[in-house]
């Protein structure tokens, strides 16, 4: 999206919030893109050990057939 489409489908933003922003996340984003990686990495690891909540369900419902 443009800037000016960022702040049409965001009206509480400003333009100038809007090119702050980009400004920040281009001086920024190597710093940035790590943090996201290692948010993402974070979730997968949680992910790993748990059963989606599909399969939870799924598994509550097999029980209750018994």
């Amino acid at each position: 999206m443009s800037p000016d489409e960022i702040v049409s489908t965001h009206p509480t933003l400003t333009l100038s919030d809007v090119h702050a922003a980009l400004a920040y996340f281009f001086e920024n984003r190597e710093a940035i893109e790590k943090d996201v990686q290692e948010g993402r990495e974070f979730v997968d690891q949680l992910r790993a050990g748990q059963p989606s909540i599909f399969e939870k369900a799924r598994r509550r419902n097999a029980r209750s057939r018994k």
